[in-house]
């Protein structure tokens, strides 16, 4: 899955002949995190103790591969916490506040058009759910069950995984301009465990 560095903090060493000084240089614009998703925090130093780890508040940190680089997952906050803190003396050195806000909403797709659109081709039929081109981070999404009712017609339509049967899909091929599809679709995937969700297209 690729993800997005949404935010960089430094954490510099400045030594003196006291004690060192510990001082964090930040881009306060871009202090978000995304709920339910794995953000990934850098964190660069100069000289940094080797006795420094780093500790989430109002959320899980997990390290990844890379160094100095940290999965940060909130859940269900409105705000979360990362502390770097010596593990000899168990003070903390340096913390940075982050707003935490909702993901991006994925949409339904149907072929190559975006719910509430227009299906211009109607050769391409498949169903899928993702995020928008622009949406600040990337996400993967999995259909598990879709529902399909056409106008005048009482039939419910039913299927499973993102390929519409090879009925729904004459159907489509073979209703007039200007009617309007109900597509109602059970997803999961990136920052979504379950979700139920009801669009319509135009043919």
């Amino acid at each position: 899955m690729m993800r997005t560095f949404l935010f960089l903090f430094v954490l510099t060493c400045f030594k003196s002949h006291a004690q060192p000084t510990y001082a964090v240089i930040s881009q306060p614009e871009y202090n978000v995190l995304f709920d339910g998703y794995p953000n990934i925090i850098k964190v660069g130093w100069w000289k940094k103790p080797q006795v420094v780890e780093f500790v989430g508040e109002g959320m899980q940190v997990k390290k990844t591969g890379q160094q100095g680089a940290f999965e940060c997952t909130p859940r269900g906050v409105k705000s979360s916490k990362l502390h770097a803190v010596n593990t000899k003396t168990k003070d903390t050195v340096a913390s940075y506040t982050f707003r935490v806000v909702p993901l991006p909403k994925p949409a339904v797709y149907l072929g190559e058009a975006r719910e509430g659109e227009k299906v211009k081709n109607r050769s391409l039929l498949a169903l899928a759910v993702k995020l928008d081109d622009d949406a600040p981070i990337s996400g993967t999404y999995e259909i598990t069950e879709w529902e399909i009712t056409f106008p005048n017609d009482n039939k419910l339509y039913t299927g499973t995984g993102n390929q519409l049967t090879a009925e729904v899909a004459e159907k489509i091929r073979a209703s007039s301009d200007g009617s309007v599809l109900n597509v109602a679709v059970l997803y999961s995937g990136t920052g979504v465990p379950r979700k139920f969700t009801r669009v319509k297209f135009t043919l």
